[in-house]
């Protein structure tokens, strides 16, 4: 990687403002993989570590690309490269092609002027499959991230009343249980309002749900966020209500109504924040400070709120919902989730979950 650094590094003159777009590195028929995600992944620091450029993050590239109504999951041609690096204000774009050959990855990089679409640097480097260390095993929770990143072994037992709803094939999300806390560990490219992969790259990710019965209690939770590196990502504790055999994301079709709290960062999106909202929707989201530890979910009757606080004992409301519309049968859950670009260490730390005073594990 530090060749192609290098190489980089020595035509910056020819890149006016300095400001580039790197993309992840597909497969020769122009799919992207976990492997050139991480390529990218690791590029893209290595570039911004030198001080020599400004890279574009990549939250907001791919933002730009589904801006441009990219169709086809996972492939990105040149054309499309460039257009979106345009739309993006950069001067360059980096892309190429990481291929598998005996056991060992070619990795072909180009920059490219993105006026003109000439190549202005070209390289082409060898790296070991250990040096990437990308898992394509579905029962290997460390999918897309290298070993070092994995959790540590801890209880993988699911509380008791709760339900797991496994990320897509497996993998995308995880959690443990450590020292009576309950930690929901965050993985690349997993997304909390989807069934099935889309388009952009995202995977269903794990969802970790508690029924909730009665129409008449109150769900208190403190939570602690680590998310070292605003690269696109949001937690999120919801509740949920709707049929009991449907997968319960916040996007699904099937759900009557989803109250959340989300904890942002999206440097992208220029975002650091708690937002609030229920879908479906009756006014735009309302966002607080990031510093929120407490949160309370509360139901009476059809009424709903939601609520936050930073001591835990002054509580501000920050929705109401009057006259909500559920149907006799349907469920009512407490559901963890999250969505992630780059998932980069990221986990919610769960001190407790309570139901009317009551700990929930």
């Amino acid at each position: 990687m530090d060749r192609v650094v290098e190489d980089i590094s020595a035509i910056k003159e020819r890149i006016p403002g300095r400001k580039i777009a790197v993309y992840e590195f597909t497969d020769i028929s122009g799919r992207t993989r976990p492997e050139g995600r991480l390529v990218a992944e690791r590029l893209t620091t290595e570039l911004a570590r030198t001080g020599e450029f400004q890279v574009i993050e990549r939250s907001r590239l791919e933002a730009g690309l589904r801006e441009l109504k990219l169709s086809a999951a996972g492939v990105i041609d040149e054309a499309t490269a460039l257009q979106a690096g345009r739309l993006l204000g950069a001067q360059a774009a980096v892309t190429g092609t990481l291929i598998r050959i005996n056991g060992k990855f070619e990795l072909n990089v180009r920059t490219i002027d993105v006026q003109t679409g000439g190549v202005i640097s070209g390289s082409i480097v060898h790296l070991e499959e250990e040096a990437l260390n990308v898992k394509t095993d579905p029962q290997d929770d460390s999918f897309g991230l290298p070993h070092h990143q994995k959790p540590a072994p801890v209880s993988k037992k699911i509380p008791a009343g709760w339900e797991e709803w496994p990320g897509w094939e497996g993998r995308y999300g995880n959690f443990r249980l450590e020292s009576g806390k309950l930690y929901y560990d965050m993985t690349s490219r997993q997304h909390d309002h989807i069934d099935a992969e889309i388009p952009e790259g995202y995977y269903p990710g794990l969802l970790l749900a508690r029924r909730v019965k009665g129409d008449k209690w109150a769900v208190e939770a403190k939570v602690r966020y680590n998310m070292p590196v605003a690269a696109g990502r949001w937690f999120s504790m919801c509740i949920w209500i709707g049929p009991g055999g449907a997968r319960p994301s916040i996007g699904s079709k099937a759900k009557a109504l989803a109250v959340c709290a989300l904890r942002r960062a999206d440097s992208g999106y220029g975002t650091d924040d708690f937002s609030f909202f229920h879908s479906p929707g009756g006014h735009p989201a309302v966002s607080l400070s990031k510093d929120q530890a407490y949160l309370r979910f509360e139901r009476n009757g059809t009424d709903f709120k939601a609520l936050a606080s930073l001591d835990g004992t002054e509580y501000r409301e920050v929705l109401s919902i009057t006259g909500a519309k559920i149907s006799p049968g349907e469920e009512q859950k407490i559901v963890l989730g999250g969505q992630s670009y780059s998932a980069a260490g990221s986990y919610a730390e769960y001190e407790y979950i309570k139901l009317n005073g009551r700990p929930l594990f």
